[in-house]
């Protein structure tokens, strides 16, 4: 059994952001242009700056972001997806001194949701030893057409590290956050079918994101009324966070909870904390692989972001 061990959750400051420093500063080298914008921005206090690329999908903006990393001092690693969590569990223990407690920046802008899955996943785990302390930022990002090629679902289950609990014959409930790509919630709720289903719909965006929202999603709104759907700001996480979190407390009384974590990069991180305080609750990724049409986000200049302790169990 997962023990918890995220005892707490604050809302990171841009002053936070500037001043802290670190063991150990983690990036992914996307093929997104705000890939590095954090990176560009933050005056680099840490022992260790790592970026994280990848093996495939270097196209657009890639090429430019791994350079920019490496000419910043970064060492830039490029492991294949079965590589990634025996990297990303060395480089955590190596972060450090292993008597003390640990600080860590991870930039969410650019990470997959199983990346993410797998970063939290060994950091709740290295939290059973010692305590760490976990900023994670992330740079919003412009408007920009949604992808021209979705490809079918062709990976869907739990996320690395939170498949939950089975809980047979106890009705379902599902959250999914939505997102502008079309249909792709439609298909992933209709795969799990749920007794219910709630949406999680971001908003403090341009009115030009929010009408493309409506219309990727004309066919999921037939079958969630406007009771079912809660709103959320994009730049306010830890209000997200607590509204997902209290949502899914009331729910467990008398059903199970999947959440589906599509939409903004942030909605997916809060997703993945409430299932570190929710044992039982799953988290699901369903993506169309190497399908998906690769698209450029630019970021619009605003950093959010939430501070995180994870601590050993206190045994009673």
């Amino acid at each position: 059994m997962q023990m918890n061990t995220l005892k707490s959750v604050e809302s990171l400051s841009a002053s936070d952001m500037r001043r802290s420093a670190y063991d150990c500063f983690l990036c992914s080298v996307g093929y997104e242009s705000r890939a590095r914008f954090f990176a560009e921005k933050k005056l680099r206090k840490a022992r260790r700056c790592v970026a994280v690329g990848f093996t495939n999908k270097k196209v657009l903006f890639y090429e430019d972001n791994f350079a920019w990393y490496e000419a910043a001092g970064f060492e830039v690693l490029e492991p294949t997806n079965e590589e990634f969590s025996s990297l990303a569990e060395q480089l955590l223990r190596e972060a450090g001194d292993a008597s003390s407690s640990l600080r860590i920046c991870l930039d969410v802008s650019s990470v997959t949701r199983v990346r993410l899955a797998i970063w939290i996943d060994l950091i709740r785990a290295l939290a059973r030893e010692r305590p760490v302390q976990v900023d994670f930022v992330y740079s919003a990002a412009r408007y920009s057409d949604p992808p021209r090629v979705l490809g079918p679902n062709r990976a869907v289950g739990p996320l690395p590290g939170f498949a939950g609990w089975s809980n047979p014959g106890i009705p379902l409930t599902v959250v999914v956050g939505v997102g502008y790509e079309y249909n792709k919630a439609l298909g992933a709720v209709r795969y799990l079918d749920p007794e219910e289903t709630w949406a999680f719909i971001p908003t403090g965006h341009s009115r030009r994101y929010a009408r493309t929202i409506d219309r990727a999603n004309a066919h999921l709104w037939e079958m969630i009324s406007e009771d079912n759907r809660i709103y959320y700001h994009v730049l306010r996480p830890l209000d997200c966070l607590a509204m997902l979190e209290s949502f899914v407390c009331g729910v467990l009384r008398s059903k199970k909870v999947t959440l589906l974590p599509f939409g903004p990069k942030s909605f997916a991180l809060c997703c993945l904390l409430v299932a570190c305080i929710h044992n039982d609750v799953p988290v699901w990724r369903v993506s169309s692989g190497q399908d998906t049409e690769p698209t450029d986000r630019v970021a619009n200049g605003r950093v959010v972001g939430l501070r995180t302790t994870f601590s050993p169990t206190q045994s009673g």
